[in-house]
């Protein structure tokens, strides 16, 4: 039986859906590492350990990753594969148990993925990282979280076609197709205890329908 998950390091701890993961991990009691840019001038929460680094160095990563049971990225779109790829080389090198990358979008296995630009290179990350740990002997384990558009924040600017700030509406497909979205309180439904060397994908999705919304 393997141990316990208890520390984990987070890249993008302080973004919206970084400090969202963090404040949950923190919440049910894990030990909370946030690994940010030399550079960075943003305040973590409390009770979170930062560590402040070049974010390409992949010998400082090694380094800021040995001892943490779970490494997540939630680094903000668009994201890159070129800048995936050290924080990824750092955390199977450090052996660490879990390793989660930034996606947190659309379906990522879908053939139709690599079609979407801003989704691409999310493709290409896992890609990568499931070949990195291969090669370091499967000693890692991998977990996706593939959720779709949140909601909070795309309709803020009309991604799901009302645009309260215009008020206009954009219709999708007719305007009455099935689509899932989720929360931002997603972190709370993740937390990582279960064995996802069986499970290593989690998609939670909220089902609605597009409607005409009017904006007086």
């Amino acid at each position: 039986m393997s141990s316990p998950i208890r520390n984990i390091a987070i890249i993008g701890a302080t973004g919206q859906m970084g400090s969202q993961i963090a404040k949950t991990l923190l919440e049910s009691g894990f030990n909370v590492t946030a690994i940010q840019r030399s550079d960075s001038t943003k305040t973590v929460s409390s009770g979170v350990k930062s560590i402040k680094l070049d974010l390409n160095d992949v010998s400082a990563l090694t380094t800021a990753f040995r001892g943490q049971d779970a490494v997540i990225s939630a680094a903000p779109d668009p994201i890159v594969l070129e800048n995936q790829k050290p924080w990824i080389d750092a955390a199977v090198a450090a052996g660490v148990k879990r390793i989660v990358p930034s996606e947190y979008s659309t379906n990522v296995d879908s053939p139709l993925a690599e079609g979407l630009p801003i989704v691409v290179d999310k493709v290409r990350a896992r890609r990568y990282l499931i070949e990195k740990i291969a090669e370091n002997g499967n000693k890692s384990s991998w977990m996706s979280v593939n959720n779709g558009p949140f909601f909070e924040l795309v309709l803020g600017f009309g991604g799901l076609g009302p645009n309260f700030r215009s008020k206009t509406a954009k219709y999708h497909n007719g305007g009455d197709n099935l689509i899932g979205t989720t929360k931002r309180r997603l972190p709370r439904s993740c937390v990582m205890t279960e064995d996802c060397t069986r499970r290593p994908r989690i998609s939670p999705c909220i089902s609605t329908r597009r409607r005409s919304v009017r904006s007086s």
